[in-house]
């Protein structure tokens, strides 16, 4: 018969024979101190701060060269759950950051929340309008205007910011809310978008390679951007209709900031003994893979991607 094995509490301390300190008192088991989920926090955040550039940050610094600084619109991929090391994060957002330039026919996905124009109002009663109400979503088609009303009768809270929004009276999170929204429905369907042929033409000329983020459940405003040096990109199973999990590998030792923002491409010529992690995404949408797969160029340069780091790991 197996021996049963009852787990031990022991006690931490901040330097070597810090136990026999009688002033201490009575001693904090390892559950008690919080000292694992202090470490596991600490651990979390250096390896965010190497691997990954805060996205939301960089949004404020200085037009010119820097790309975050063009005209952008997001494009929601898909929730997943996140490992990497010891850490596991539930519900991590990914979405998509489309660039463009400045275009006569330039357009986005997110909608644009404009209040209804005032009306005059004469010396008794207020006149009534004599057109419809303004319209929250001037940017979208009827195909997705339907999307979206089916979508709020089963959504009582996506309702209420859509009133909000014709009122002029919406707050920030509530349009975070109806362009999240929107932007599911346009990825569930792309065509409950239509956009006219030479706006599609025009974007598509002035378009710049796209960027990925991350966005986690305990700080939803803060993201965090996927940088561009040599990625490979992997599927469990390799093929077929079922997707178990997507694996992101990339070198630890990511480039500064400002070498991100000068050059859209990933280097190609990368310095060896050089640290490389690998990313789980699990419960990931095939949507999602097929997105970063174009986002590091294609299937051609993702496996170039794979020799570049094979060579970082065997030199």
């Amino acid at each position: 018969m197996a021996a049963k094995f009852r787990p031990q509490d022991f006690p931490v301390g901040p330097r070597p024979d810090w136990e026999l300190d009688a002033k201490l008192g009575k001693l904090k088991s390892v559950m008690e101190s919080g000292v694992l989920a202090a470490s596991l926090q600490e651990s979390r955040a250096a390896l965010l701060g190497r691997l990954l550039p805060q996205f939301s940050d960089r949004m404020r610094g200085a037009a010119g060269d820097n790309p975050f600084s063009r005209p952008h619109s997001t494009n929601f991929l898909g929730k997943c759950i996140l490992k990497f090391g010891p850490h596991i994060m539930h519900d991590v957002l990914i979405h998509q950051v489309i660039y463009t330039e400045l275009s006569p026919y330039a357009v986005t996905v997110q909608p644009v929340l404009a209040p209804p124009k005032p009306h005059p109002r004469g010396d008794g009663a207020a006149s009534l309008p004599s057109a419809p109400p303004t319209n929250p979503f001037p940017n979208t088609n009827q195909g997705l205007i339907s999307s979206i009303i089916s979508t709020a009768k089963e959504d009582l809270h996506l309702a209420r910011c859509i009133r909000k929004a014709a009122a002029g009276k919406v707050a920030p999170e509530e349009a975070k809310y109806v362009t999240a929204t929107i932007n599911q429905l346009v990825a569930a369907d792309p065509s409950v978008w239509q956009l006219p042929s030479r706006a599609l033409a025009s974007a598509s000329k002035s378009s710049l390679p796209c960027d990925i983020i991350f966005s986690f459940k305990e700080r939803p405003d803060d993201q965090w951007l996927l940088p561009r040096h040599p990625t490979f990109i992997e599927r469990e199973p390799p093929s077929g209709a079922q997707l178990d999990l997507i694996q992101v590998s990339m070198s630890l030792s990511a480039p500064t900031a400002a070498s991100i923002a000068v050059s859209s491409q990933p280097p190609r010529h990368v310095s060896r003994h050089t640290e490389v992690i690998t990313l789980q995404l699990e419960q990931a949408a095939q949507t999602l893979y097929d997105s970063l797969i174009g986002w590091v160029g294609g299937p051609q340069q993702n496996m170039e991607n794979r020799d570049t780091l094979r060579d970082m790991v065997c030199p």
